[in-house]
């Protein structure tokens, strides 16, 4: 394979041409960009792009064509979405968009010409939404989470899907009591959809806020923290299907807010981290799907219960849970917390 090296935005004036006689050859462009997107642009599934530019920023809507690699260097570590602007990476099976290392030989091959490097977790930054619309469709994810553990963060009420896609050997983590997923929704959209997306071999897989719906179309594959790690209230109807593993809430209070409603599906486990965290229903069993009660469907827990849904704390066996790890369950219209066979571990009798 031959390999040319564009320097943006340069690229629009250069082209190659075969001279007579030679044979066509298997050209793959290596573009590196060293200034920010200021006008839609696209980016071909023929080249590999080398992020170099520090503070890389996308101003306007930029597409990415099934194929694409697209490398971050130590000097260009993040992109993020500027006002206005979007993010369209549609892959398709087989021939994936891909997100990845300089140092990462196995895509793409020796993009930084070093004879053998390899790529670890927290290589390189993330990729911040920032508040606007991005959609990653069949794309991979590989070793990011420099700097704050996430390698692709939908911030500031960010919107749009994570679907058909990968995250591999990335970082994800908690920071005393927040925590931090490589596919990091806590500041998401409610709508936002992440669905048929694998996490593999990351620290912490993926962060939601509360008002987030999930899907069981998801796998969870050799994570430390095995869990749906979630933030905030919930302020519509919601619905978890997710079995795999646990949804373990992180703050204090998980409000079901009044005339809101969690729908939860047969297997779902619903952990709490800290011992003076509860959920709040303001409506009583009204915020809930009618398997509220029944130990066979909905299991509540500690987050060092790891008999259901798995090894959400990441210390191995390490750990146990006991008595009085959470509160429980409060229902404002009856002043009282539950006595439900299902709940466990909080500050009521062991269940």
């Amino acid at each position: 394979m031959k390999r040319i090296v564009f320097l943006l935005p340069l690229l629009a004036t250069l082209f190659f041409l075969p001279s007579c006689g030679e044979d066509p050859v298997d050209e793959t462009a290596i573009i590196e960009v060293l200034n920010n997107i200021t006008e839609p642009t696209t980016w071909s599934g023929d080249n590999i792009y080398v992020i170099k530019k520090y503070d890389f920023y996308v101003d306007a809507d930029l597409t990415i064509m099934p194929g694409a690699i697209i490398k971050f260097t130590e000097s260009g570590a993040n992109m993020t979405i500027g006002i206005g602007a979007s993010i369209t990476a549609n892959g398709e099976a087989g021939n994936p968009v891909v997100f990845t290392a300089y140092a990462d030989d196995s895509k793409g091959g020796d993009t930084n010409d070093d004879e053998g490097s390899s790529a670890s977790a927290e290589a390189w930054g993330q990729i911040d939404v920032n508040g606007e619309t991005a959609n990653f469709n069949f794309c991979e994810f590989y070793f990011g989470g420099l700097g704050n553990n996430v390698s692709l963060n939908y911030s500031a009420g960010a919107k749009g899907s994570v679907t058909n896609s990968v995250f591999k050997h990335n970082l994800g983590g908690p920071d005393g009591n927040y925590f931090y997923g490589v596919l990091h929704a806590d500041g998401a959209d409610s709508n936002f959809e992440v669905s048929n997306t694998r996490f593999e071999s990351n620290v912490l897989p993926l962060t939601i806020t509360a008002d987030i719906s999930m899907d069981d179309s998801n796998s969870f594959i050799d994570n430390t923290y095995q869990g749906i790690f979630v933030s905030g209230s919930v302020n519509g109807i919601t619905t978890w299907e997710e079995t795999e593993i646990a949804f373990v809430y992180t703050g204090l209070n998980f409000q079901i807010n009044t005339g809101q409603k969690l729908n939860m599906t047969t297997g779902v486990v619903i952990k709490f981290i800290r011992s003076d965290s509860e959920m709040y229903l303001y409506n009583g069993t009204d915020n809930l799907s009618s398997n509220y009660s029944n130990p066979n469907d909905v299991n509540y827990t500690s987050y060092m219960d790891d008999s259901i849904g798995g090894d959400s704390n990441g210390d191995g066996s390490a750990s146990s849970p006991s008595s009085g790890d959470w509160k429980g369950i409060y229902m404002d219209n009856q002043k009282s917390y539950v006595d439900w066979e299902n709940v466990h571990y909080d500050s009521g009798p062991v269940v």
